[in-house]
């Protein structure tokens, strides 16, 4: 903070929803030796030799990729990292500022691509439908909290409504969604969309309404019971 002020003629700088979140889940982290995520999240902070330390990143989403992308050879290790960080994304991400750091490290892109990864993941149900879910409400939050770009970029550049499309016609429904919560956060995230479209005048067209229909069926297969 010393640092931005003197380049900032004695403004304290807005410290961003995310990168506060970031910086009070790091300190409970590092009070507490024992805690499965202690050594990655210490091995951020010593990484930086500048300024004795002190955090830098106050204009970059801090560790995601890092932890999220996670080089760890223990596979649980590596599990733990990738759902700090996508608890991270999910509660932090709060306004469009917060988006533009989301963004910049392609972090929407890695979401969508981390859903087969994890099916071929070799966990059990219970943990795969657990990071389905945070993965689908972390894409909610983008929808729900980042704004216009966020829409633009999700739903026009990255095809989300086919991503989504994909996911629930996909030959078996119990590997996409293994259980009802992870049913209920797609329904909720195909909600916010449909909020969404029908709300930005800029996104409405025929083509991407016929595309949010196509999806009113694959829903409603969701609902039925579990087999």
């Amino acid at each position: 903070l010393r640092k931005a002020d003197d380049n900032s003629g004695g403004i304290v700088p807005r410290i961003l929803p995310i990168v506060a979140n970031f910086l009070a889940r790091a300190a409970l982290v590092i009070s507490r030796p024992d805690d499965a995520m202690y050594v990655s999240i210490n091995r951020y902070f010593l990484k930086s030799e500048s300024e004795h330390g002190a955090f830098q990143d106050m204009h970059r989403l801090p560790a995601f990729i890092a932890l999220f992308c996670s080089a760890s050879e223990d596979s649980e290790q590596s599990r733990n990292e990738r759902i700090w960080a996508l608890h991270l994304l999910r509660d932090g991400l709060l306004d469009t500022s917060c988006y533009r750091l989301v963004a910049a490290c392609h972090a929407p892109e890695l979401l969508l691509s981390s859903f087969e990864n994890v099916r071929l993941l070799q966990i059990s149900d219970d943990s795969r439908a657990t990071e389905y879910c945070l993965l689908l409400e972390s894409i909610n939050a983008i929808i729900d909290h980042g704004g216009y770009g966020a829409h633009r970029d999700l739903i026009k550049r990255q095809g989300l409504i086919s991503w989504m499309r994909t996911l629930c016609t996909s030959p078996s429904l119990t590997e996409s969604f293994p259980n009802l919560k992870t049913r209920v956060s797609f329904c909720n995230l195909v909600k916010s969309l449909i909020r969404i479209t029908s709300c930005t005048p800029q996104l409405r067209s025929t083509l991407l309404v016929l595309e949010v229909c196509g999806l009113i069926e694959p829903v409603a297969s969701l609902l039925c019971p579990l087999e």
